[in-house]
């Protein structure tokens, strides 16, 4: 009976873990006109031990002078209808667990002038 206790009390704890790493915010799709800036947001309910970086249809979005992490959030100075077309997702990464989760994901709405 000890063992069972034990077992439950460990998948409790497991899944507690589990629980407590989720995206606040989660990013949602904004609309900006191209050649301005937009802005991606994107929060952990976890800050320590926790990494953000951005992808766009499914490839890691690398920081450079148009676009670049501030804080978790992506910000884009001159939005582009060739480069900014897909969707966006934040990949959350607690270090010490190893454990990752991935946001929805949201689309910037380019408007032309």
């Amino acid at each position: 009976m000890k063992y069972l206790v034990a077992i439950f009390c460990l998948i409790l704890l497991v899944k507690a873990d589990q629980d407590s790493l989720f995206f606040s915010p989660q990013p949602e799709d904004v609309t900006a006109m191209e050649g301005f800036p937009a802005e991606l947001k994107c929060g952990a309910s976890e800050k320590e031990n926790v990494t953000i970086y951005w992808t766009l249809d499914g490839q890691r979005v690398e920081n450079d002078t148009r676009r670049y992490m501030g804080g978790s959030n992506l910000l884009i100075s001159r939005v582009s209808l060739l480069y900014d077309i897909g969707e966006f997702k934040c990949v959350a990464t607690n270090v010490t667990s190893g454990r990752s989760i991935v946001s929805r994901g949201a689309q910037i709405n380019i408007l032309c002038e």
